[in-house]
């Protein structure tokens, strides 16, 4: 089966009570839900999420940005269509995502408090 196109919905879900901490005060969550509709009817779903309408603006404008990449192509080449769309957007396209977390790893382990003799 074959992806024939890329629907894109941006969602602004409220939440049941408001999620306050010491500097905000959410009352929604901005959601970007993406539709891969098959040439054979099937529709596929997923969705990103960000606090704030700007925010997911940005998740909309990349997925859609990415929309092509996944347009009239196997819907079952997963691997590469994600291997792909990872190297359009990457500036390291050699390396595996998530370069936040290989570079994050080593410095939390030196955040640890060191112990006192």
């Amino acid at each position: 089966m074959k992806i024939g196109r890329v629907v894109v919905h941006p969602l602004r879900l409220p939440l049941p009570r408001p999620l306050r901490t010491a500097i905000h005060d959410i009352r929604s969550v901005d959601t970007v839900l993406v539709e891969l509709h098959g040439d054979g009817g099937a529709i596929g779903s997923g969705y990103c999420s960000a606090f704030g309408e700007r925010r997911a603006r940005a998740l909309q404008v990349l997925v859609e940005d990415l929309a092509p990449i996944y347009e009239g192509q196997d819907a079952t080449a997963t691997r590469a269509l994600f291997d792909r769309a990872w190297r359009s957007i990457s500036a390291r396209p050699t390396r595996r995502p998530c370069p936040l977390t290989s570079s994050w790893r080593p410095q939390a382990r030196s955040w640890r408090p060191r112990q006192t003799v």
